[in-house]
């Protein structure tokens, strides 16, 4: 079973939304919604993930602390795109079928992929406060180079 859908059901549940999982079909009441293989999270993943190596470059002193930064972008991409699946079944469910497509859709996937940035820069502040390294620079100067 498909993890977005799974973990979008869950939520789902919590939200005490009635519906039925079938592979990557979820049945309302209403109408049948299938999580496409363009809501499968890569694109989103992909991109947090370059995202997140780029923050970690310019924002941690040790590449430990950069790969904690990279590897936890990871579940962090998953948790967030099964919450802006089940956001929209929410949306389906509580506005109509006109919320699985168009300006409800879009507006809750670029809410989603906004609030997806605040752990991450919050664990890069975190990091960042635990070393006393000195920051990563480029290579040094020698005398009489440069400005």
């Amino acid at each position: 079973m498909p993890v977005t859908a799974l973990l979008a059901t869950l939520a789902l549940d919590a939200l005490d939304i009635p519906f039925y999982l079938d592979g990557t079909r979820i049945d309302l009441s209403s109408i049948s919604l299938q999580v496409a293989e363009v809501c499968n999270g890569l694109r989103f993943l992909t991109g947090l993930v370059v995202m997140t190596i780029d923050f970690a470059w310019v924002t941690q002193r040790t590449l430990p602390r950069g790969l904690i930064m990279a590897g936890a972008a990871i579940p962090v991409a998953i948790l967030a795109n099964a919450i802006r699946v089940a956001a929209g079944v929410a949306a389906v469910h509580y506005i109509g079928p006109e919320a699985a497509s168009g300006t409800i859709h879009k507006w809750i996937g670029k809410s989603v992929w906004g609030l997806t940035l605040l752990p991450l820069g919050v664990l890069g502040i975190v990091l960042r406060r635990g070393t006393g390294a000195a920051p990563r620079r480029g290579r040094a100067m020698a005398q009489g180079e440069g400005a």
